[in-house]
């Protein structure tokens, strides 16, 4: 069943809805009409970003207009029991695409870009709404494929000593290769008991941590980790730390 995201809340209270049906427009009729080519009678599944899926069925299929009526609307249950945020130092475009897709599809709630003494990539100003926007609809489309109901929210990119004031997890790590006593997995054990109900980590840009900036972690109460004896590219590391944090804290692997 194919997954169209609906930026109206899928819920019986909002005026959007008229005796259970709800009018598509714009790019997501276009996708379903002239794209698909859906018909009239054919079952589609509509998430609104913010937690809501609904199962519906069209009834009236135009090249510009879809008009669905609604047969079941739920509360989703496809998001993990913790939010965990990514601050991503930024890499070059493909691999931070990459990163936006795959952590959507694993259930990352949050992604914030950083930038760092050694990003390589720098953005112009004129052109940081048009790439937010593009990683925005990378993570809808990563939702669709997914099943998620809530789209990830990826901010504009932010400098790494201005992160710290707006830190709010519960726990937040940072992966650093010189850190030698305590590991990812010895970490995130140590909080099964008592699960936070939100965690960040930071991931470094290709180039690695400046020592001052793992001080300031530090200062911060920011705990470093090391992930093994192997160094990782920054989308591999971004992936894998997720992937443990959701195993071990979250709903990943059932």
């Amino acid at each position: 069943m194919y997954q169209f995201h609906i930026p109206k809340v899928l819920t019986s209270a909002t005026d959007d809805l008229k005796n259970n049906k709800m009018e598509i427009l714009g790019e997501e009729a276009h996708h379903i009409a002239n794209v698909l080519r859906l018909k009239e009678g054919a079952i589609v599944g509509l998430f609104d970003g913010i937690g809501n899926k609904a199962t519906g069925v069209l009834i009236d299929v135009d090249h510009d207009r879809i008009l669905v009526e609604l047969h079941k609307e739920k509360m989703a249950n496809t998001e993990p029991p913790i939010e965990v945020t990514l601050y991503q130092s930024l890499p070059k475009k493909e691999k931070l695409e990459l990163i936006i897709q795959k952590a959507t599809e694993l259930g990352v709630k949050n992604i914030v870009p950083i930038i760092t003494r050694r990003t390589i990539v720098h953005i112009d100003n004129q052109k940081v709404k048009k790439k937010v926007e593009r990683w925005n609809k990378i993570a809808q489309e990563a939702c669709k494929q997914s099943g998620r109901a809530y789209i990830p929210k990826v901010s504009e990119p932010i400098s790494y000593k201005s992160i710290f004031s707006q830190l709010n997890s519960q726990l937040i790590l940072i992966p650093y290769e010189a850190e030698e006593k305590r590991g990812l997995r010895q970490v995130l054990k140590s909080f099964k008991t008592s699960i936070p109900k939100s965690v960040g980590f930071f991931i470094g840009p290709e180039g690695g941590w400046d020592k001052d900036e793992i001080q300031m972690a530090l200062d911060n109460g920011v705990h470093p980790v090391t992930l093994g004896p192997r160094i990782l590219r920054t989308e591999t590391a971004s992936l894998a730390v997720l992937t443990m944090i959701l195993y071990e804290l979250g709903d990943l692997g059932g």
